[in-house]
């Protein structure tokens, strides 16, 4: 009874250790959510007053003051939800700064509204452009060094939860086998007893009524042709059959399988093996299935007693294996959204500079183990800038999205990657490639993104956008990560330096091969 008892407390516990973890995922998705919606608003608020420093009509700025007042309202809720949540000391100590920065670029923002809503035009685009746009890049710093806490924080936790959940399921795993143990020598025993005399003497003075009743598992035991001789308490509960429907009746009433597991013991003891055990399903008199575990034995004693059963009803067990694995799977799932949430570049949905970091590493070393070189393209959207100053950022968001969707649709192979490094540039990784081979990539996703005539009147040259490529390629002990990205970043710079719109590939002696710009 204890044993029993203290698997229904370990299911218990399991249930509520996975409730945990379930907890935790939302709270850091929750405050993922918050952080990241503070970081959209802050912004939002510099598109906003870029409007307005365009804007001449008075209707049209106030309006514009309303929204910039609304932004600044979603930005205290955002900020309210952060508070309200549970931080630990260092992502207290971060927000704390992170209201501080914010609280005093807002600060400059409302002064450059009232400054536009003054019609004072060049003192606000100074204000704007040498404190309040520039006063981001800390903000910003703050907030990814935020989001990192918490991801190491939810980790931990769901990795400290992991452990108990690990535990309980050991715990679980070690008394189910206990009580087989428990039943197999209550079965020696009684097997032992059963050959020291005949049957009568057995069945009055060692398998008594009162010894069999008293244990908690199903006993039933049958004669030489399987009909069921003894059938205790314990079964009549399992089975629903009561002594006298089922004394004297085949016990593949209830044990289908039985006569193939009859075989089986058989093979045991010619190798010299007593008993055997295995899980299977009965059939209840409701003609319900019942998953159990079974001891099976032969008693040597041939009439009524020749083959004995220990079975063990494993519903709950069964119920509580299915809701761990149930349990674990949600969780894994979980951790496999927040995997991919935080990994993936949210305008875009292309893999990030996070997930950027953890592929190279493993190129790295797949094309080591293999000695292949490995290629990178770093690209560069031109003029970038002067687009967003013209057309207005959510303009410039399209294009980012179109861009990245270019490269990736125009990647050759699946083992080929594409990510977001920041801002305009963006990466992409070819293993098993050599430098000519990028190079080919680069200049085909180049004039494919150049044949989308996406006018942009603010270029340099062309009036379209262009993008600008540096290709390098390294293989086995000159190839690490550092350099690797040196090579394309200094090609990337050349490209620039040649006028934009063309493919660098890096070259010792600072010869770099140059596309035509078509």
């Amino acid at each position: 009874m204890f044993a029993v008892g203290a698997l229904y407390y370990i299911n218990l516990k399991s249930n509520d250790l996975h409730q945990q973890a379930s907890t935790v995922i939302l709270k850091t998705q929750q405050k993922t959510h918050a952080i990241n919606s503070i970081s959209q608003n802050i912004r939002n608020r510099s598109y906003t007053l870029l409007t307005m420093l365009n804007e001449k009509d008075p209707f049209l700025l106030d309006e514009l003051n309303q929204k910039l007042h609304h932004q600044a309202f979603l930005f205290r809720q955002n900020r309210d939800a952060l508070k309200e949540s549970r931080l630990t000391s260092n992502q207290n100590k971060l927000l704390d700064r992170l209201l501080q920065l914010t609280g005093d670029n807002a600060k400059n923002q409302i002064a450059v509204a009232d400054l536009l809503l003054n019609e004072n035009r060049t003192e606000a685009a100074t204000l704007l452009f040498d404190e309040a746009i520039p006063n981001q890049a800390p903000i910003l710093i703050t907030i990814k060094n935020f989001v990192s806490l918490v991801e190491a924080s939810n980790a931990a936790e769901l990795n400290r939860l992991q452990v108990k959940i690990d535990k309980n399921q050991q715990m679980s795993f070690a008394l189910v086998t206990l009580l087989s143990i428990v039943a197999a020598i209550f079965i020696s025993i009684l097997i032992k007893n059963l050959k020291r005399g005949d049957e009568i003497s057995a069945h009055k003075d060692i398998v008594s009524d009162s010894v069999i009743d008293s244990a908690l598992d199903a006993i039933v035991l049958t004669d030489d042709n399987g009909l069921v001789t003894i059938f205790n308490k314990g079964a009549n509960t399992l089975f629903g059959y009561s002594p006298k429907e089922i004394i004297n009746q085949p016990i593949s009433l209830f044990l289908p399988n039985h006569f193939s597991n009859l075989l089986a013991l058989r093979e045991k003891e010619s190798s010299g093996q007593a008993g055997i055990q295995y899980e299977d399903y009965a059939i209840h008199k409701d003609r319900s299935q019942i998953p159990v575990h079974v001891t099976l034995s032969d008693t040597a004693v041939h009439g009524a007693h020749r083959f004995s059963l220990i079975i063990r009803d494993l519903t709950i067990s069964k119920e509580s294996e299915r809701r761990i694995a149930e349990k674990t799977h949600e969780l894994d799932e979980a951790r496999a959204r927040y995997k991919e949430l935080s990994e993936t570049d949210p305008l875009t949905k292309i893999p990030n500079r996070r997930a950027y970091e953890d592929r190279l590493s493993d190129e790295i070393n797949t094309a080591k183990r293999s000695n292949q070189p490995l290629a990178m393209i770093v690209f560069d959207i031109d003029c970038f800038k002067e687009y967003n100053d013209y057309y207005g950022h959510d303009l410039g968001d399209i294009i980012l999205k179109r861009i990245a969707e270019v490269i990736s649709n125009t990647l050759p192979r699946s083992t080929d990657f594409a990510a977001r490094f920041g801002g305009e540039e963006f990466v992409v990784l070819l293993p098993s490639t050599d430098a000519f081979g990028a190079y080919q990539v680069a200049e085909r996703i180049r004039l494919a993104i150049k044949s989308l005539e996406i006018k942009h009147e603010t270029a340099v040259s062309e009036k379209v956008i262009t993008i600008s490529a540096g290709v390098a390629a390294l293989s086995g002990d000159e190839l690490n990560d550092v350099e690797l990205f040196k090579q394309a970043d200094t090609s990337l710079y050349a490209a620039k330096d040649e006028g934009r719109n063309c493919t660098h590939t890096f070259r010792r002696n600072s010869d770099h091969k140059k596309s035509n710009n078509l």
